[in-house]
């Protein structure tokens, strides 16, 4: 195996897991969004996942605002972007938080917690 067929596939295996990752983590709000009835497409329920993110981790990095900021702030990106009310974004927030609650707690009730390194979050 060459060097170069042996770093194109250590990228392409870095790719999946991105993605992969991405998809993961934008599960529960795109439940949350079923909930209340919202018309998001998945691909769209990823992108505000990643946006918010991003924004939200440069926030954090530069500034270092207090949570209570951070919290607003993201209600403002479901409101905005997801085209949700005030109060159904609040209560967006607090379904993706159940939803990704359970979803952890059945990975450790499964044993798959030490194949995808949750158990260090806890």
């Amino acid at each position: 195996m060459s060097y170069f067929s042996m770093i194109l596939e250590s990228l392409l295996f870095l790719i999946l897991v991105t993605v992969l990752v991405l998809v993961i983590s934008a599960l529960p709000l795109y439940a949350g969004m079923s909930m209340l009835g919202g018309k998001a497409s998945f691909i769209k329920v990823i992108l505000v996942n990643l946006f918010s993110g991003v924004i939200l981790a440069l926030l954090q990095w530069v500034l270092g605002p207090p949570a209570w900021l951070t919290f607003i702030i993201l209600i403002y990106f479901y409101h905005e972007f997801l085209k949700l009310k005030w109060w159904k974004a609040i209560v967006l927030w607090l379904v993706q938080g159940v939803i990704a609650f359970i979803l952890v707690y059945l990975l450790i009730f499964f044993g798959l917690t030490a194949t995808i390194g949750i158990s260090a979050l806890l």
